[in-house]
């Protein structure tokens, strides 16, 4: 009977592979259920896992750290993980960059304040590129605060270089 009731349900492909089914070919119920988990497998959808996240990386040359959040955060929305956790992998993911490097240092306490720091490094990113981009109008607040974390964070190559070159940055 349930033989029978899993026929009826199955549509397109699904159905055109129970057809090919020589008669009295299968002996159970069971033994469908595993004929047909064994050709379908494939197509399961399987839910991000914790390993999955792990995996996440930053890569500061191939996108933008804004970029990068949003991938994280949507990998990470319908993981059941604690948040202390979800700080910890989003630190490993970020730790060859200038932002994890001052994590380790400074480790935070919380996915607030963690973010509170993203947001300050993603404000400097989208300043320089303002500033690459001869854009007058950033407020000079914004524009002291780009210049603090680029001269504390002087690495080579790296934003501190466009700050160093920026007309809007040399007399703040």
């Amino acid at each position: 009977m349930k033989c029978k009731l899993f026929a009826c349900s199955l549509q397109r492909g699904a159905k055109s592979w129970f057809k090919q089914l020589e008669p009295s070919s299968v002996g159970s119920f069971q033994e469908l259920v595993l004929l047909f988990t064994t050709q379908y497998a494939v197509k399961i959808e399987v839910p991000p896992s914790k390993v999955d996240l792990y995996a996440v990386k930053y890569d500061p040359q191939k996108e933008s750290l804004r970029k990068f959040v949003d991938r994280f955060n949507n990998g990470a929305q319908d993981m059941q993980i604690d948040l202390k956790e979800r700080v910890e992998i989003m630190k490993r993911a970020l730790m060859t960059s200038k932002l994890g490097q001052s994590l380790s240092k400074a480790s935070p306490k919380n996915l607030g304040e963690l973010m509170r720091k993203v947001i300050k490094y993603i404000r400097v990113n989208d300043d320089m590129r303002a500033v690459e981009k001869n854009v007058t109008d950033i407020p000079l607040v914004r524009i002291r605060e780009t210049k603090r974390i680029c001269e504390k964070g002087q690495e080579e190559g790296s934003i501190y270089d466009r700050c160093k070159t920026s007309h809007l940055l040399q007399d703040t």
